[in-house]
């Protein structure tokens, strides 16, 4: 009995250790890593707050990211992202999210007349990309999300292979997804709402899939000014429909 007492003892204080070291140190070694490893890798800048872990919940808070390519030109930043990992996932041998949230999201596309560099994220992709392929009939990963939501997000979209340049903005996207996995055929409910530059209100609600990619449902548009669409529309439909540049 005493020994079981002393083995119990020596259990609870490794545990209270590994806790602390979760709680205290751990952050700061991912946030310092992480911006090493993108530097390192790719050359880009990445800057975040220091992460807040909590080993109790299994959940994950990020602030303050922001992604710069080497020149300083901005790709991505969010105000907060926050991940809340079940416990299921020890038992069903994958990853399970109860929650995802994404405060704030900002991405920036630009898509060249550049076969080495097509858009401003190639560098990046292609410095992180696996080695290793995908054997055919491989199943992905298992990951099931139970609840995500992305909050007044915002996407800056320029297409440069068009003259002169096509350039807008999707402002006030939000985006609520019920239940997905990457399990064959599996459905969750989604509905997504956004604003942009050339006037248009789309609405979208149905259902989408991972595995494979997809999605069904009920789309809306509205307030579509095709003026501010010419120099996209110009190269890419009959020049009898009258779609020229100004």
């Amino acid at each position: 009995m005493r020994r079981l007492g002393q083995a119990a003892l020596i259990l609870g204080v490794v545990v209270v250790l590994l806790l602390g070291f979760a709680w205290l140190a751990l952050p700061s070694i991912l946030q310092s890593q992480a911006q090493k490893i993108v530097a390192e890798k790719s050359g880009h800048a990445l800057t975040l707050a220091k992460p807040e872990i909590n080993p109790l919940t299994l959940s994950l808070r990020l602030r303050e990211l922001k992604l710069a390519d080497p020149e300083g030109a901005p790709l991505l930043a969010f105000r907060e992202l926050f991940i809340d990992v079940s416990g299921a996932s020890i038992t069903t041998r994958g990853i399970v999210i109860d929650e995802l949230k994404i405060d704030g999201l900002a991405v920036n596309l630009v898509l060249r007349n550049d076969a080495q560099a097509p858009m401003n994220w190639s560098r990046l992709l292609a410095a992180f990309a696996g080695k290793e392929e995908t054997k055919p009939g491989e199943p992905p990963p298992r990951v099931e999300i139970r609840h995500l939501v992305l909050n007044g997000a915002r996407a800056d979209i320029a297409d440069q292979r068009t003259t002169p340049a096509f350039v807008s903005r999707v402002d006030a996207f939000d985006l609520e997804l019920e239940s997905i996995s990457t399990r064959p055929d599996d459905s969750g409910q989604f509905k997504l709402s956004a604003h942009t530059a050339f006037g248009a209100q789309l609405e979208w609600k149905g259902t989408a899939t991972l595995n494979p990619l997809g999605s069904s449902g009920q789309l809306s548009l509205r307030g579509v000014d095709l003026g501010k669409l010419a120099p996209l529309l110009a190269q890419r439909l009959p020049p009898e429909l009258g779609f020229a540049p100004p």
